[in-house]
């Protein structure tokens, strides 16, 4: 399959994720809040860092003491922490909606906060592959930057079904990898398709609900519109980070059971190479 089939494929794939979750809005509240944690996060991470190092923060931070990296590692942690429970939750609520059974906002916290044991140990093993990554940036070489680039993007992909895997299987955090490596090696294509797919309705979400509008808003006042910016940058990179976790469920659950209630035989064609079956 060339690359504009997948990117076809890719986009109805896309397209119909986002139509999922105009049917359930609920899912666009665990993005939402897990980017209002973490703006709340860094502010403050930011705010104890300026009253320690005054203005000269950048300064400290260039630094190669093990200080930095365990304070990097503290950051990661709790960041990952964040952002992994409110996406398991939101998984969690995927996968009941998908089979059409009621699910409410609070239950996927619920479920989140029942899984905290393999969210803080995926989120350890994140922080740490992040620390790695940006030791190897540390070293201001041209090749260490491609090669940490390179670790990065293929960490992203072997990890793919990582969360699914969790919530769905409930297995370990190396059991996870593992198998979510072997999945990746069947949804490859499709996994490029729909991610150029979801940033392309992103970036056209972002031009027509924001560019535009805020355009015209600016001119009338300049304090407002950078406020209507900010909201809606969270609004729409959350919608779109909803609906490519819905895509990453569905692949997941397809992946395993053949099938998915959401997305027709159509938009799932080819989805899957004809490689070694999943252990």
């Amino acid at each position: 399959m060339n690359f504009f089939t997948r990117m076809s494929h890719g986009w109805k794939l896309a397209m119909t994720s986002i139509g999922f979750i105009r049917k359930h809005t609920l899912l666009v509240l665990f993005p939402v809040i897990s980017a209002i944690c973490m703006i709340v996060l860094l502010g403050s991470f930011a705010g104890v860092s300026m009253a320690i190092f005054g203005l000269d923060v950048n300064t400290a931070l260039d630094s190669d003491s093990p200080a930095r990296y365990i304070a990097l590692f503290v950051i990661y942690l709790i960041s990952y922490s964040i952002i992994v429970f409110f996406n398991m939750a939101m998984i969690f609520c995927i996968k009941k909606l998908f089979h059409d059974e009621k699910v409410t906002f609070v239950e996927g916290l619920k479920f989140g906060m029942s899984r905290f044991h393999q969210i803080f140990a995926w989120s350890a093993v994140s922080a740490t592959v992040g620390v790695i990554l940006r030791a190897i940036e540390d070293k201001n070489k041209f090749i260490a930057s491609i090669v940490s680039g390179i670790l990065g993007a293929l960490w992203g992909i072997v990890t793919f079904f990582v969360l699914p895997i969790l919530v769905y299987e409930n297995l370990g955090v190396f059991e996870a990898v593992k198998k979510s490596g072997a999945l990746i090696r069947k949804t490859w294509g499709e996994r490029v398709g729909a991610g150029f797919a979801f940033e392309l309705i992103g970036i056209l979400m972002y031009f027509l609900v924001m560019v535009i509008p805020i355009a015209l808003l600016f001119m009338v006042s300049p304090l407002l519109a950078m406020l209507v910016a900010f909201l809606g940058i969270i609004i729409v990179s959350s919608i779109i980070s909803a609906a490519s976790t819905v895509f990453k469920t569905a692949a997941y659950e397809f992946a395993t059971e053949g099938e998915n209630p959401v997305y027709t035989e159509d938009e799932m064609k080819n989805i899957f190479q004809a490689v070694d079956s999943v252990a």
